[in-house]
């Protein structure tokens, strides 16, 4: 794991992804573990 994974940052982007998968009945894990890898490259920047 990255240094930067901090359990903050954990937080934040699985707070963002259950959002968004919330509101998408057909969601699967290639596209959950797609929006993991986004969000942690924009947020790890922050």
């Amino acid at each position: 794991a990255d240094k930067k994974s901090t359990p903050r940052l954990i937080a934040k982007i699985t707070d963002r992804v259950e959002r968004i998968i919330a509101e998408d009945d057909d969601a699967d894990g290639e596209y959950i573990k797609g929006l993991i890898e986004i969000e942690y490259e924009r947020n790890k920047k922050l």
